[in-house]
């Protein structure tokens, strides 16, 4: 299985852990796809690893999705003071 393989040869971390790692940085910085794809890119160039690391984040999100987990967005505020649940949606304040 793709998700299972290691990075390189001899390597102990799997392309799905190093993936998880890298949503995990998007997740908890909001960090923009390109900057993701920036550092995906910079650790091609200077590790031993050449074609196992996703190389953007659709590549990233379509190996982590495999466990089945989904992301499900909710809306709220501007200034992110309140989450809007279901029949919520007329709150304004």
């Amino acid at each position: 299985m793709e998700e299972k393989e290691p990075l390189y040869e001899g390597a102990t971390n799997s392309k799905l852990l190093i993936s998880a790692q890298l949503l995990a940085c998007k997740s908890n910085w909001n960090v923009p796809d390109q900057c993701l794809e920036f550092i995906s890119k910079m650790l091609l160039d200077s590790t031993p690893i050449k074609d196992g690391l996703p190389k953007k984040n659709y590549d990233v999100k379509r190996l982590v999705s495999k466990l089945g987990l989904e992301a499900k967005r909710i809306n709220c505020c501007m200034d992110g003071c309140m989450l809007y649940y279901n029949n919520d949606e007329a709150l304004t304040e």
